[in-house]
């Protein structure tokens, strides 16, 4: 999803930047709970609200984004499923 909305040329400079920053900071959410779930990070050394960002600023921005590609394109974001993301 990252690669087809930056890569489209739909966005400005300020507003395909901070796209980046969002699916960055989410994707390091979904990392930093993966650490936890591995072991990695221990319960005293475990910061709780890096597990998931739960607040909608951030994904309503992102929803907003998705909207202006499919009302320019017309077609779905293809899903590629990734056998090394654990569900």
């Amino acid at each position: 999803m990252k690669e087809v909305l930056l890569q489209s040329g739909l966005f400005n400079e300020e507003k395909s930047y901070k796209l980046e920053q969002i699916l960055d900071y989410i994707k390091e959410n979904g990392q930093y709970a993966r650490s936890y779930r591995d072991g990695e990070i221990t319960d005293e050394d475990c910061d709780v609200l890096r597990f998931a960002y739960v607040d909608d600023d951030l994904y309503d921005y992102l929803e907003d984004t998705i909207a202006e590609y499919y009302i320019k394109y017309q077609e779905p974001i293809p899903y590629e499923r990734k056998d090394f993301i654990f569900r």
